[in-house]
């Protein structure tokens, strides 16, 4: 069966959302011992990256406001 272009859409709006949190967990465990320093920048990052995402993907707002609340 294959995917309507719409749901190629959401697919590819989903992945980009999930990319955002594994970027930020690929960068923490590049350290062998992430310490605050490390990790508060990497957190406000995570908030940014998500915030930028809220603007263009509005389809994925309740799932973006559900992370950065988190």
């Amino acid at each position: 069966h294959a995917l309507l272009p719409e749901e190629l859409q959401v697919l590819s709006d989903i992945r980009d959302f999930l990319q955002v949190p594994h970027t930020t967990q690929e960068l923490l465990s590049a350290e062998r011992t992430p310490t605050l320093a490390l990790a508060m920048p990497v957190y406000e990052s995570l908030i940014t990256m998500l915030q930028n995402l809220a603007e263009v993907h509005q389809e994925l707002l309740p799932a973006i406001k559900a992370s950065i609340s988190k």
